[in-house]
């Protein structure tokens, strides 16, 4: 089985949409699409990139066009899509409905495994170790300027050649959960954080940009 990011699609980095389309259809692949609300990602990107609203807002458009790409395609048997805060409110449902979609029938003990392991506490202590990590990096220095911020440093790292096998061995980036060590905010995970973090003129702006998606994803509006 190989797995890949989805919105690597966009980017033809493994293989073209057409070529993704003809392989599914032949029954050799299978698409698992997890969305999140967007108005809590763009509080989660500001939160984990220190990102402004403008820029959490490119961020947003450039990740809706694997949504887009895929659209015509919901409701094919080898599509599946999934909302964040339905697996983050019950983890071993999602774990078996995913399962049972890529045709898996693990025990109850794999599941009970599998959603442990997903767990927000699980996630904790991932990037726990990789604080404690970085932070050992950086009393005994690294390649990058100690004078860059964080923010700098982070896209410094993003826009360098060999950019994950620096990140894992900094601490930035857990190699095997692909957790980085700011994945989990103080709201850990929870969904509807946009409702106080967002100025009102934010909250407006994106239900004018994504009002839409928002309504056909099954999100609701500030006051429903």
């Amino acid at each position: 089985m190989y797995i890949f990011p989805m919105h690597d699609i966009e980017e033809n980095r493994y293989l073209d949409s057409d070529r993704i389309v003809g392989l599914a259809e032949k029954g050799e692949l299978r698409l698992l699409y997890i969305h999140r609300d967007v108005r809590d990602v763009v509080v989660s990107l500001a939160n984990k990139l220190a990102t402004t609203f403008e820029e959490s807002i490119d961020m947003v458009d450039w990740a809706l066009k694997t949504y887009a790409w895929l659209r015509p395609h919901m409701g094919e048997d080898w599509v599946l899509v999934h909302r964040y805060d339905e697996f983050t409110e019950d983890v071993g449902a999602s774990v078996r409905n995913i399962a049972s979609f890529l045709g898996l029938e693990p025990s109850e003990e794999a599941i009970q495994q599998i959603a442990e392991a997903c767990s927000i506490e699980k996630a904790e202590e991932v990037t726990k170790r990789l604080r404690r990590q970085l932070v050992v990096s950086q009393v005994h220095g690294t390649d990058f300027e100690d004078t860059l911020l964080p923010r700098e440093r982070a896209r410094a790292l993003a826009n360098s050649a060999d950019s994950f096998e620096v990140m894992e061995k900094f601490g930035f980036i857990d190699g095997e959960t692909l957790l980085h060590y700011n994945h989990i905010s103080r709201s850990r995970g929870k969904s509807g954080t946009w409702r106080t973090a967002l100025s009102q003129a934010e909250i407006d702006h994106v239900h004018e940009r994504y009002g839409a998606w928002i309504e056909e994803c099954g999100y609701r509006r500030a006051g429903e």
